[in-house]
């Protein structure tokens, strides 16, 4: 098939480091492998010289920049926020968007499109009309919640208007967790238009066995027990619950040393912990790294960490531990949201309560003390992620549903033609 995905969001990068991007550019090469074409709509252009899908349009030529650039300055030196620009880029970027892109493939239409889930973006949806093919909604989050709870949004109402819009007027919805998909049922979508497809990882990027030691030496690590953070630093992350643990286990193991990698909000805390507890020679920090060195810095770890706190909309498929399991690193992750139907506890990792520091200390003890133990556990996740997890399995999940979606579009059709 010929499949267009497209991305209206600014802040993903398809050459970007952060987990957003990881997933564009491996859902679409996963496409590709699968034998597909895939062409890439998005405001920041192709996702690299080895990366198979290719740009659709060159944002260059579009008038973002020159329109919103004055504004935001304006806004600015006006003390009046800039807020409202940053609302209006998908919402200037989309229109001009629609309209190139049909100009562009009105000789060679898509078969399909897959859109990620944006905030101000119906392009998916234009398209989709205009070419008179199956539209598929990829979702991460219920962004316009997401963004009341942890940003600004000036244009609320009209950002939930469009989203409710482009939900339910797709042909089909995929969405990365059970929990996610439970809800896009009840409030956005017909059940029978959802479909549950994870995350994943790309094992054959972690083989990282080779790299432990040259890694290990760079950051000045001998034969410590090394746990590690990977990831954007944020709040809901649970660096808080981490650093609380390490406080502690540092106490009963001088030998321990924390390695965070990833940048965010949190990043400061990280800092003055560090002073404060004068642990500034065992808290290592990257700061944010290219993701193919992601594999790098997992394989000087021995245990790997996603210490999430209990929140009441747990509807994250997070890629850290996709990748860390991949990886072989033995992995401790909370007991929230989809992380118990990922891990299997004893089995292929470990489970803590959400936001127990103390449950997180005795797990890393047991773990820091079974060298055996540990390898065990990161052997049997690394299956776990071959057998269930990579992004070929994601991808074909999506091309089922797109199967589907086609087939709901043609069913009134064929059901007039019955004698």
């Amino acid at each position: 098939m010929r499949l267009l995905y497209v991305c209206n969001d600014f802040g993903i990068r398809p050459c970007g480091t952060k987990g957003a991007s990881v997933h564009l550019r491996s859902i679409t090469r996963a496409l590709t492998q699968l034998g597909h074409e895939v062409l890439l709509l998005n405001p920041h252009g192709d996702a690299g010289p080895d990366h198979p899908a290719r740009a659709l349009l060159n944002p260059c030529a579009s008038p973002i920049k020159n329109v919103l650039k004055p504004l935001k300055q304006w806004l600015v030196d006006n003390e009046l926020g800039e807020d409202i620009a940053r609302d209006l880029r998908p919402l200037t970027f989309g229109p001009w968007a629609s309209q190139q892109a049909i100009e562009v493939l009105k000789d060679n239409p898509p078969d399909a499109i897959i859109e990620r889930l944006a905030l101000f973006s119906g392009i998916g949806l234009d398209l989709s009309k205009h070419f008179d093919c199956p539209l598929l909604i990829e979702v991460n989050a219920i962004l316009s919640e997401e963004a009341r709870v942890h940003r600004t949004l000036v244009l609320a109402d009209l950002a939930q208007a469009i989203e409710r819009k482009v939900l339910g007027e797709a042909d089909g919805v995929v969405a990365v967790s059970q929990a996610l998909c439970d809800r896009l049922s009840q409030d956005f979508c017909e059940p029978r238009r959802v479909t549950f497809a994870p995350n994943g990882a790309d094992p054959e990027l972690f083989d990282t066995q080779s790299w432990r030691l040259p890694t290990r030496q760079s950051l000045g690590l001998a034969e410590q027990f090394v746990v590690g953070f990977v990831g954007t630093l944020k709040p809901w992350h649970g660096i808080d619950v981490l650093l609380d643990a390490f406080v502690e286990l540092e106490k009963r193991r001088p030998d321990v040393r924390l390695l965070i990698v990833g940048d965010g909000p949190c990043a400061e805390v990280i800092q003055e912990r560090k002073q404060q507890c004068g642990l500034q020679h065992k808290i290592l920090t990257t700061g944010a790294v290219p993701a193919e060195e992601v594999a790098k810095y997992l394989a000087a770890m021995d245990v790997a960490v996603a210490p999430y706190r209990e929140a009441h909309d747990c509807y994250f498929s997070p890629m850290k531990v996709f990748e860390s399991m991949a990886a072989g690193v033995c992995s401790v992750a909370s007991a929230a949201g989809q992380l118990p139907d990922i891990i299997s506890d004893g089995c292929d990792g470990r489970l803590v309560p959400p936001g127990d520091a103390d449950a997180l200390v005795q797990a890393l003890r047991e773990l820091a003390g079974n060298a055996s133990l540990r390898h065990k556990l990161a052997q049997a996740g690394r299956d776990t992620i071959r057998k269930n997890y990579t992004w070929g399995h994601t991808a074909r999940i999506v091309l089922g549903a797109l199967e589907r979606a086609q087939s709901s579009r043609l069913a009134p059709s064929l059901t007039l033609e019955q004698p």
